[in-house]
Formats: C-alpha cells, structure tokens, sequence
C-alpha cells in the first residue's frame, strides 16, 4: 500500500509567488530530439549535451523523465545569493533509496530548511521498476545512489532488484547573510538497509546568479528579486505593468556574474501555420509548427530562434499567437479576429556553469504592445 507525506505547501506557494531566477532543476540539460517511423510512431534520442552521454527508443524501453534522471549529472557545487529567500534546490531520490533525510551544515551561518517533501513510501517485497530497458525487456536498468547504472538480468529481477516503488523529492531552501563556502551534507537511507551521507558545496555571494543584467533598449529584463534593493530601471509599460513596452526596437545587452560564461543568445518568436481541416466547408485553425526538438519547444509552444550578437539592436516580434492550439475553426479567407494585447519576443541565453562544468539554458519573455 502506498503512503504520501507531503509538507510546506504553504511555504513552497509562497517561494514560488516570488520571481523565480534559478530553477529548481540545476542537472545539465538533457536534449530530446525526434524522428517518426513508417508508421508516423515518434522515436526518441535523449542526450546530455555536456557529457555527451545519450539513450535512443531504438535500442531502449525509455521515455524522458527517466531520461532525465538517468542522463543527468548529480550537482556538487551551488552558487547562491547572501539575503535571498529564493535559493530552491531539488532533490530527487534513486531506485535505491527510501528516502533523503538530515539536510544539515555544521556552519550555523548557513541555514537549510526542507521547505517541501513529496514521500511516496511503497515498501512492497516486489522488485521497484526500472529507470529503462533493453528493447527486449530482458535487461533492467536503474540509476543508484552513487550514479551508477546498473544492469539487472529480467531473470534475476526479483532478488538483484531494489525492492519497492519508493519515490521521494525534496525543496531545499538555502539561506545565509554571509559570503563564504559552505559544506552541505544529507543521509540516504538505502532500501537494503544501511545509509549512504551525500555533500553539497554552497558558494554564498554578493550575487549567485548567472546575469549581472540583462537589458533591452536599456532596460532591465532581468528581475534579480535576490537583491537586497529593488535596481529599478525595469522595463514597464504604463497600463500593462512589468515586462512590457511599447518600444518597437532597442539593443539587448547580457552581462555575465563571475563563474559563468556567455556561450550564445538568441531571439525567438511563436512558429505557428494555418491548417485545413475540412476542405468542403474551408475550415482552419491556427497551430504551432511541427518540430523535432525540444530546444524548438518552449512552453508546448514551438518558437523559431535565431542566433544575435550581444549589445545588438533587435526588432521585437509581432506574431500574434493567440489562438494557436486552441481549436477554434475559421472559415476560409476570414481574418483572424482575436487581437491579443500583446505579442511575445523569447529571449534565449545559453551559459556555462563553470562551477559545475555544465552548460545550461534560461529564457526570459519581453512583450511588445499591440497598439
């Protein structure tokens, strides 16, 4: 029988209320890319791009939370921000663990607080599932607590395999008024019995983040909410609010904090076409352009990127994409009558964590006025 315990729901909305600049996930991206078969069936390639480490559907019983967990990189160094509440981190137990428990540091300075736990405790006698198969299902695979994988005979699942489908994940807060380094550390309690002690290394700065700013026509696109002052000069519209402006075009400026290192910027707009869907009556709709991989998709939406040069002047995009996805059917030679009040430009920073060794992604939104 499975059992829940969750905690800090309140507390968790509340962190997430605020303007979330480093997410919860810190593991390098894992890139899914996709081909159809003759039977128009999506075949997957997952790959973590820094490692170079990937799975493909054709040889493996695989689908991509696993491949996420299983490609990732277990982080060991995490640079946070001095007065800031917003310093989330998640952590996600293996098929060999229990539970996660002690989040603790020996220096007082820094204080770590479990915000929010989801356990789901099934400690049933039959073997746990697989993170992933061989496409014969005759070889299991889990990911353990060191970050090994380990290959199961179907055979001997029964005896070789963790018992019990436990999961757990754990919103760790981060909080500390001083500058330093920190030394983190956390039990996992094994399934087999026994306990295995996890470290984290916590770099505690003025500023944590990876952007001093980000700026369009001057203005700050970036909201570092960790700062102990509001910086002001955020980009506003009088009538819409933050993040919204009325100004066509500007330069878009990215200065980078120490420890990480710009690898490219780009500009996106919504890639969106016309569909019939009956020829008789000349029906359409608006949907979002196929694609085959994930970096083209952002929010289940498709976005066209193209890559800038930082400090240059850009032009904001004015696709209209209000009734994309939606259904909604229009006859033939009809325009499209919903006007939205705004058009989205996606800005797209791609970074290296040198910490950590791991280049990630962070996509900010700037939103033009459709006057």
């Amino acid at each position: 029988m499975k059992q829940f315990f969750k905690i800090g729901a309140a507390a968790m909305a509340l962190a997430l209320s605020v303007t979330m600049v480093t997410p919860l996930t810190a593991n390098a991206e894992v890139i899914d890319t996709w081909e159809k078969d003759a039977d128009g069936h999506e075949i997957h390639t997952f790959k973590n791009e820094d490692t170079g480490d990937s799975l493909s559907q054709k040889d493996y019983d695989i689908k991509l939370p696993q491949a996420k967990n299983v490609l990732g990189s277990e982080l060991k160094k995490l640079t946070i921000t001095i007065g800031s509440f917003n310093e989330i981190q998640k952590f996600d137990t293996t098929r060999d663990v229990e539970r996660f428990t002690n989040f603790r540091c020996s220096n007082k300075d820094l204080k770590v607080k479990v915000i929010q736990k989801l356990e789901i405790r099934n400690l049933g006698e039959e073997q746990c599932d697989a993170d992933y198969k061989s496409k014969d299902g005759n070889t299991w695979y889990y990911k353990d607590v060191d970050g090994k994988i380990i290959s199961v005979d179907k055979a001997k699942a029964a005896t070789d395999m963790p018992k019990g489908n436990n999961e757990a994940y754990y919103n760790v807060r981060f909080y500390t008024k001083k500058k330093g380094t920190y030394t983190v550390k956390y039990d996992a309690i094994l399934k087999k019995g026994g306990k295995v002690t996890k470290s984290l290394k916590v770099i505690a700065k003025e500023d944590g983040k990876p952007f001093k700013s980000v700026t369009y026509a001057g203005m700050n696109v970036f909201d570092n909410s960790s700062n102990a002052k509001d910086a002001g000069n955020r980009l506003w519209e009088k009538g819409f609010g933050y993040g919204v402006t009325s100004k066509k075009s500007g330069a878009l400026k990215v200065v980078m904090n120490p420890d990480f290192k710009l690898k490219k910027i780009e500009i996106g707009e919504p890639s969106i076409e016309y569909k019939n869907t009956n020829e008789e009556k000349y029906e359409m709709v608006m949907d979002y352009t196929e694609t085959n991989s994930s970096l083209n998709k952002y929010e289940e939406k498709t976005i066209s990127w193209k890559k800038i040069k930082n400090g240059k002047v850009i032009k904001l995009k004015k696709v209209d994409d209000g009734y994309a996805g939606l259904g909604k059917l229009f006859e033939w030679g009809w325009e499209f009558g919903k006007k939205s009040k705004t058009t989205y430009t996606y800005i797209r920073i791609t970074y290296r964590d040198k910490k950590n060794g791991e280049t990630k992604r962070e996509v900010f939104t700037i939103q033009l006025v459709q006057k």
